[in-house]
């Protein structure tokens, strides 16, 4: 189920006895907010993309940033998770989930979904060497210094790909 955000909880228990696997853009929450409540009203907004649902739930949810469709990179992807911050302000905050969870969602939640886990999503013997190089460490970074971590490489499959 691609992007997960308005599954309502019999919806969410569905997919989950199904064994749908989800996927979550955050980015969306973030840069559509304004445009949604518009739409939909403010109560409605505030349950999109309810990752702590999914995940208390046992889902077999990945996340993804929807990046260049947004501008968002994928630790603004992190970062949104867990602070459902948008661009009106926060919406939602019980839906978000921890650091240490949305970069799961990210990576090994991630491979798993595409059926690549023997391949990628963890840095271990026989896998490919897929990874970020972050300007400062994102597991120390807290609000907006999260939000704005820049790369400064990029690797895949042990080959440095970014920058060129």
């Amino acid at each position: 189920m691609e992007h997960g955000g308005l599954a309502g909880p019999e919806q969410r228990a569905r997919a989950v006895a199904l064994g749908i696997p989800v996927t979550i853009q955050q980015p969306l929450l973030h840069d559509t907010a304004e445009v949604e409540e518009g739409y939909w009203g403010p109560e409605r907004v505030a349950r999109l993309f309810p990752a702590r649902g999914w995940i208390d739930l046992g889902a077999q949810v990945s996340a993804g940033s929807d990046f260049p469709v947004g501008r968002f990179g994928a630790m603004r992807s992190v970062w949104g998770m867990t602070t459902r911050q948008t661009v009106i302000g926060v919406k939602g905050p019980e839906h978000a989930i921890s650091y240490e969870e949305a970069l799961t969602l990210h990576t090994t939640q991630a491979a798993h979904l595409t059926g690549e886990s023997h391949l990628r999503g963890t840095l271990t013997p026989e896998r490919w060497a897929d990874l970020t190089v972050w300007d400062r460490d994102p597991a120390k970074a807290v609000g907006e210094a999260l939000r704005d971590l820049n790369p400064t490489h990029t690797i895949i499959g042990g080959q440095v790909v970014a920058p060129r």
